[in-house]
C-alpha cells in the first residue's frame, strides 16, 4: 500500500509541478506578450504623433507658402501699378510735347508760308520787271529797225 501511495504522491507532485510550470510559463508568456504589445502600442502612438506632427508641419508650410505667394502677388501688383502710372505719366508728357511741337511747327509753317508768299511776290515782280525790260528793248529795237529802213 505504500507503493501506490508513493506513486500517487509522486504523480500528484509531478502534476502539481507540471501545472505550476505551465502556469509560470503561461504567465511569463502573457507578460512577455503584454510587454511586446506595450512597445507595439507605444510605437503606434509615436507613429501617430509623428504623422500628426508631419500633418501640422505640412499645414504650416502650406499656410506660409500661401502667405509668401500673397506677398509676392501684392508686390507684383504694386510694381505693375507703379509701372503703369509711370507709363501713363510718360505718355502724357510725350503727348504734351508733341502738341507743343505741333503748335510751334504750325506757327513756323505759317511764318514759312508767309515768307514763301513774299518771296513768290518778289520773284513775280522781278520777272515782270525783266519781262517789261525785254519788251521795252524789243520795242526799241523794232522802232530802231523801222526808223532806219
Amino acid at each position: 500500500m505504500a507503493l501506490p501511495l508513493l506513486q500517487f504522491v509522486l504523480w500528484a507532485t509531478g502534476s502539481l509541478a507540471c501545472l505550476a510550470s505551465a502556469v509560470v510559463v503561461r504567465a511569463a508568456t502573457a507578460a512577455l506578450i503584454t510587454f511586446v504589445n506595450l512597445f507595439k502600442i507605444l510605437g503606434e502612438a509615436c507613429n501617430h504623433a509623428v504623422e500628426l506632427a508631419r500633418g501640422l508641419l505640412g499645414w504650416a508650410l502650406q499656410c506660409a507658402l500661401e502667405l509668401v505667394m500673397d506677398a509676392v502677388m501684392s508686390l507684383l501688383s504694386s510694381l505693375l501699378e507703379a509701372l503703369t502710372s509711370v507709363a501713363a505719366g510718360a505718355l502724357r508728357l510725350t503727348v504734351s510735347a508733341v502738341a507743343e511741337l505741333l503748335a510751334t511747327s504750325r506757327s513756323a509753317l505759317d511764318a514759312l508760308a508767309e515768307a514763301f508768299t513774299l518771296a513768290l511776290e518778289g520773284v513775280m515782280q522781278v520777272l515782270v520787271a525783266i519781262g517789261e525790260s525785254i519788251w521795252s528793248n524789243c520795242r526799241d529795237a523794232v522802232e530802231y529797225i523801222v526808223d532806219k529802213t
